[in-house]
């Protein structure tokens, strides 16, 4: 899980405080007294002040008031509910004073910090929710009442798409990423977070925009090409996948991870010979790449068993016409299926090498070599190396008895 970016970036703007005059709104001037009052019934000072409004809608003063009067209640109120109902109150006052006044710094001000305190209270909610699960509906919450705020921010949608992941809400992530991205964000990791939610929700197509999107904004973005990668096989677009590895190996030949990756595909489509190419390549250049060393090794076996399987095709095909050919022509056959078996055996031996390779690369690494040790098993044993075969077979975890 990413470390969230808990840093926002808002713009200070200096607040300048008139004093109260003498001849205004009496309801107004009465509210703008009570914010400096410890206790304060904000009904009767809303419903007065509503009273202001509804006599003149325009009187930008009683909004702003009205608006800072609710600011200030949202500071005293945790029920997360009750408080989030006061952010919507409050939004709908500054907005309708920034309406009449679009340009005053003083209301500018006021939303500023209201947009910084709520955007903390959500930052404090997910860092609870290190020790109480439950804390992190609170913090979606803060953050959706941050973006009501100010809409056109990012760091809101982003904190609350990774508050939903952290919640278990994978789904629901969708939107605030999407969200985010629309207003401008371009951090790779929102790509790749937002590819893989599409791709849980069998949405392989969205997916696949959004990475290819994605590789042209960030081509040396290693994991950005394997998802994309790992999208294309997933819908069953070979031909597309293996066209875009084609091309990035004829750009970068050098790149050992275009060189697995395509081989990878390679050897998913069984054409096995470009698929060794590929990896002998990625190994030449790094002999310590040991999952590289284990699929060339797999290649080789792949291959084998599928000659084989024309082995016993051709067998099956000779006993049944047997009767009918000239003893010339079975001996053709034979002479071809002998030349198969010699082709099955030569690619198991082929295999030995890459795979004990791969075996003492991953051992070393201090993985599991359980899974080339039982290709290993089978290609050794396939050769007659009886003894090594059962070694093999024992790092496998195969019972021989």
């Amino acid at each position: 899980m990413k470390q969230l970016g808990l840093i926002c970036s808002v713009l200070f703007v200096t607040i300048l405080v008139g004093a109260a005059g003498c001849g205004g709104d009496p309801n107004v001037e009465g509210a703008k007294l009570a914010l400096t009052l410890d206790d304060v019934d904000y009904e009767d000072y809303y419903s007065k002040l509503d009273e202001s409004i509804s006599a003149d809608p325009t009187n930008a003063e009683a909004h702003s008031v009205k608006a800072r009067l609710i600011k200030r209640q949202l500071g005293e109120t945790r029920d997360i509910e009750k408080h989030s109902s006061l952010v919507g109150m409050m939004v709908e006052s500054f907005s309708s004073a920034l309406e009449i006044e679009p340009d005053n710094n003083e209301v500018i001000g006021y939303v500023t910090e209201a947009y910084i305190d709520e955007f903390k209270l959500g930052i404090q909610a997910f860092n609870r929710g290190r020790e109480d699960e439950s804390a992190y509906a609170e913090a979606i919450q803060y953050f959706k009442n941050t973006s009501m705020i100010r809409p056109d921010s990012v760091d809101p949608y982003l904190n609350q798409a990774y508050a939903q992941i952290q919640a278990g809400n994978q789904t629901e992530a969708i939107m605030p990423f999407e969200k985010a991205i629309e207003l401008g964000d371009d951090d790779a990791d929102t790509y790749t977070y937002l590819s893989n939610l599409y791709q849980s929700n069998d949405r392989t197509e969205d997916a696949i925009s959004m990475l290819e999107k994605a590789r042209e904004m960030y081509p040396e973005n290693e994991d950005i090409r394997s998802q994309l990668l790992n999208a294309y096989i997933t819908s069953g677009q070979m031909d597309r996948a293996k066209k875009d590895y084609s091309d990035a190996v004829a750009s970068e030949p050098d790149n050992k991870l275009y060189r697995y990756n395509y081989g990878t595909l390679l050897l998913e489509a069984e054409e096995y010979d470009e698929a060794m190419e590929q990896f002998q390549k990625a190994v030449d250049i790094d002999p310590e790449y040991g999952v590289a060393h284990y699929n060339l090794g797999v290649a080789y076996v792949n291959k084998a068993v599928s000659v084989n399987n024309m082995v016993t095709e051709m067998d099956d095909d000779l006993r049944a016409k047997r009767s009918d050919l000239s003893d010339s022509a079975v001996e053709e056959m034979e002479g071809k299926i002998e030349m198969k078996i010699q082709e099955r055996k030569d690619l198991f031996a082929g295999a030995v090498t890459p795979l004990e390779r791969a075996r003492e690369l991953l051992t070393a690494g201090g993985e599991d070599p359980a899974g080339v040790c039982q290709a290993l098993f089978q290609a050794l044993a396939q050769i007659g190396e009886q003894e090594k075969a059962e070694e093999a077979a024992t790092c496998a975890g195969i019972d021989l008895n």
